[in-house]
């Protein structure tokens, strides 16, 4: 076997610390872009994202300050135990991983599933505390980390959405990726309290940079980036510019407008009513065409969508923004 006297024993605590704060600004950073569309008021979801994101946070920190005291006091998992088998070293994962499923369940409009994470999170950890298994554990675990990862990727790739792929990536390097690298390791190097600890830390790091990568539209820009559907947008634009100079608004006359809306994915319509204040902020804004969201309130549907609206209020396109769509 391999011994960790070997390998050049455990990781300084100072290294292990600037991992920590690196990845808590990461996290803080994600929240940003989606911080500033919540206050614009664009769709509640933001909400639930940013409350996912802090919880895991903590959970992640929690973790960290585990992972840290293990390297440096050389000592096993096992030292934390509560009753038969419950821990720290599977409760904090399994919260996390349940946040995440309750996020989900949130994203995927399932009110009334609403309940299983917790009761599923009780009765195993029960389990834990009454008896020395992990059975159980295993079980649930491994279905409810892998599935929400797989939607994610899956419904990322389909919209070609990057904020949805990043959170595939993120579910994967935060726990699911790790725990594959960490178990071989284990089993190899037969040393519980050592290095082989790094691998779930730099994992949260890289978890949280593709996440920034997500909500800053990095991968909408790079990797999802839509040529033919950005060249008809402008084409749009470029078809009304003309009309739209020669003829522009008198926001001295601008009332109130009605239009009718059209849900790009259940293709449900409806009529909206816009008071005269936005329609005459709309005729001062010098940009042409300018990106709303119309269906904030759900009249027209339960999806999440915006539309690309002209000087003049006319509808020239329309925008998914429903993730799990």
């Amino acid at each position: 076997m391999i011994s960790i006297s070997q390998l050049g024993g455990p990781i300084p605590f100072s290294i292990a610390s600037v991992i920590t704060f690196v990845y808590i600004f990461l996290a803080m950073m994600a929240t940003v872009p989606v911080a500033r569309k919540r206050k614009q008021g664009l769709q509640s979801l933001n909400k639930a994202f940013i409350a996912w994101l802090y919880f895991t946070m903590a959970m992640t920190i929690i973790r960290f300050t585990e992972y840290i005291f293990i390297m440096e006091n050389g000592v096993l998992p096992g030292s934390f135990y509560i009753g038969a088998s419950l821990s720290t070293w599977y409760l904090i994962p399994m919260l996390s991983v349940m946040a995440q499923f309750q996020f989900v369940l949130y994203i995927m409009r399932k009110y009334k599933y609403y309940s299983i994470p917790a009761i599923l999170t009780f009765f195993v950890s029960l389990g834990l505390f009454q008896y020395d298994s992990h059975v159980a554990y295993d079980i649930l675990m491994i279905p409810i980390a892998y599935l929400p990862a797989g939607l994610f990727f899956w419904k990322g790739i389909k919209n070609k959405d990057g904020l949805t792929f990043s959170l595939g990536l993120y579910t994967t390097f935060d726990y699911i990726l790790p725990y594959w690298i960490y178990s071989p390791m284990k089993f190899v190097m037969n040393a519980a309290g050592s290095d082989i600890y790094y691998v779930f830390i730099i994992g949260a790091l890289i978890a949280a940079t593709s996440l920034n990568l997500g909500t800053w539209g990095w991968f909408d820009r790079h990797v999802f980036y839509d040529k033919e559907r950005e060249k008809q947008i402008k084409n749009a634009w470029v078809s009304r510019l003309i009309e739209i100079e020669k003829k522009k608004p008198d926001v001295k006359k601008t009332q109130g407008k009605s239009i009718v809306l059209e849900c790009p994915i259940c293709h449900r319509q409806g009529r909206k009513q816009f008071a005269h204040e936005i329609v005459l902020e709309r005729a001062r804004n010098e940009k042409g065409i300018v990106k709303m969201l119309l269906n904030q309130e759900k009249e027209i549907c339960e999806h999440q969508f915006v539309a690309y609206v002209d000087r003049s209020f006319s509808i020239r396109g329309y925008e998914v923004i429903d993730m799990m769509v």
